[in-house]
């Protein structure tokens, strides 16, 4: 009876943590979606959405749900301020609409981290949107 018990605690540990594996934002995708992948399917889950070129191939990942989370902890819902402390190298710029050199609209405020953007559209200080996607920088 003991060894049937610690079976089904051992099972059901390992659908626990493959199931969260699934669910991590890293630098380079959500879980097991990867950019620069081909799509075969599109999955349809709530809270996650994927962006391909005309090829197929992903190019961003935007997740709206406070399921997905970085091995740190941090998705939607969370401080901008605690995102600053714990990843040293980050860069905070505000969003704007602007028509020619003058802004015409506060659309929220971005922190970046590697390919990972926190994204607040409200000015609450907590992230509302995460977009995962690489950033190509031109050397001209």
């Amino acid at each position: 009876m003991k060894k049937i018990i610690l079976a089904l605690i051992l099972v059901s540990n390992m659908a626990t943590s493959c199931s969260q594996e699934k669910l991590i934002i890293s630098n380079d995708g959500v879980g097991e979606i990867k950019l620069g992948e081909l799509l075969i399917e599109k999955p349809d889950i709530k809270g996650l959405e994927i962006i391909t070129n005309k090829d197929n191939v992903i190019q961003l990942i935007k997740l709206t749900s406070n399921n997905y989370r970085t091995k740190e902890g941090f998705g939607v819902g969370s401080n901008f301020n605690q995102i600053e402390k714990t990843y040293k190298k980050t860069m905070r710029k505000s969003l704007g609409s602007t028509k020619g050199n003058i802004i015409i609209g506060n659309l929220g405020e971005i922190i970046v981290y590697e390919n990972i953007s926190f994204v607040d559209n409200n000015n609450d200080n907590k992230v509302d949107t995460v977009w995962v996607q690489q950033f190509v920088i031109n050397k001209h």
